[in-house]
């Protein structure tokens, strides 16, 4: 393999981060389909030109996303894209009963260059399903928890040359420096989806659906896929079992945080808004590892028969 396709692919990469913020700063509504477009676009150009299986190729791909990350949370570099690792700690003091409460949290948002930082306040409503305001370490920042996952989730897809071009991706490295809350469910549905068999990767696939509503939408979406029916309604049935109790607690503050989107913390985007959402990049970029073109080719077949 020559060089020229390697350091061509790893310039593109790393050179539409800064390009994206940007453009996104500018024009909030390309915030999500330029690091989408980024990270399908260098998969596809890493699949045309050979690079999926050039170690070489993949070491620096990952470890310079890695440093990128890194540099993210120490220095502040294209950090501050969301104040979620700002609200989850103190979300927690509200378990178990978690819906239908706001707190107002105060923090120095910082980004997306070094040195800049804003006093902000915001008010916040737990938005997600109840499993996943757990996953913090005490007196441990966020953004650190969020970037081990993706560590964890690298590692897991590091037999996967598709896998660590799309996840190992700057852009997604950098989402998880940012601290979105993404990551911790990606890391249950890959050991549910690629890494365990038999009853771990059930109870993996159980832990994925009480994280977050995407990983809900993707599980279905894929059993349906494939035409694997009652793994689909068994799926339904456990998101329910799981958020159940809670709704009891509160069904009014459930529906209006999880579902409906009316609290303050938790609106509901129309039109453009869904696509100033730079994180929800990582969730078509994880179904293209899942659905690569192996999986394609074993879907048609499964629907001649």
């Amino acid at each position: 393999m020559t060089v020229a396709p390697r350091m061509a692919l790893l310039a593109t990469g790393f050179g539409t981060v800064p390009l994206s913020l940007v453009l996104g700063s500018w024009w909030p509504w390309l915030a999500g389909p330029i690091p989408l477009a980024a990270i399908v676009g260098t998969f596809y150009l890493a699949h045309r030109w050979g690079l999926l299986a050039d170690h070489r190729f993949l070491a620096l791909w990952v470890g310079g996303s890695a440093i990128l990350a890194v540099a993210s949370v120490v220095t502040g570099l294209g950090n501050g894209l969301t104040d979620e690792p700002n609200a989850m700690p103190a979300l927690i003091g509200f378990w178990p009963n978690l819906y239908g409460h706001t707190v107002t949290v105060s923090f120095s948002q910082v980004g997306p260059w070094p040195g800049q930082a804003t006093p902000e306040t915001q008010t916040w409503s737990y938005v997600y399903l109840p499993l996943l305001v757990l996953f913090q370490a005490p007196n441990v920042g966020y953004r650190y928890v969020s970037l081990l996952a993706w560590a964890i989730l690298v590692f897991l897809f590091r037999n996967s040359g598709a896998g660590l071009v799309l996840m190992g991706a700057p852009w997604v490295a950098l989402l998880a420096a940012n601290g979105f809350t993404d990551f911790i469910p990606l890391v249950f549905l890959t050991l549910a989806m690629v890494t365990l068999r038999g009853p771990y990767a059930k109870g993996a696939e159980v832990v994925a659906l009480a994280l977050k509503q995407f990983a809900n939408v993707l599980l279905v979406g894929y059993y349906i896929a494939t035409r694997r029916w009652l793994r689909a309604a068994v799926a339904c049935a456990v998101t329910a079992a799981v958020i159940l109790p809670f709704v009891a607690m509160d069904p009014g503050g459930f529906w209006c945080n999880a579902v409906a989107g009316c609290s303050p913390a938790s609106r509901v985007d129309t039109g453009l808004g869904v696509l100033t959402h730079a994180n929800y990049c990582v969730w078509p970029a994880f179904a293209l590892v899942i659905a690569g073109p192996g999986f394609s080719r074993s879907l048609r077949a499964r629907w001649r028969r």
